[in-house]
């Protein structure tokens, strides 16, 4: 922890390549006020927006689409119950 924890780099670049600019640099304005780990940048057209941290990380970048999905037997099952849970609470 630094003495000024809003201190950022005047620029960043969008990693994450499904985000609308990605490889884009943009200004930063500041770190969030009203959410954390996201910084605050002048996007296009003069609009301020902001960016989760994490989409500026380097190792974001090796995010893809598989050819072949690949889908967690855990969750499909935590989701089938979650779905189950929902459907009792709907059904007198």
């Amino acid at each position: 922890t630094g003495a000024n924890q809003n201190t950022i780099s005047s620029e960043i670049e969008i990693k994450y390549p499904f985000h609308p600019l990605y490889g884009k640099r943009l200004k930063t304005k500041r770190k969030s006020i009203t959410r954390k780990e996201t910084i605050l940048v002048k996007a296009p057209k003069g609009f301020c927006k902001e960016i989760p941290y994490w989409m500026t990380q380097a190792q974001c970048a090796n995010h893809h689409i598989s050819k072949v999905p690949q889908i967690n037997l855990k969750a499909i099952l935590s989701t089938i119950e979650l779905l189950e849970y929902s459907m009792d609470d709907l059904i007198p």
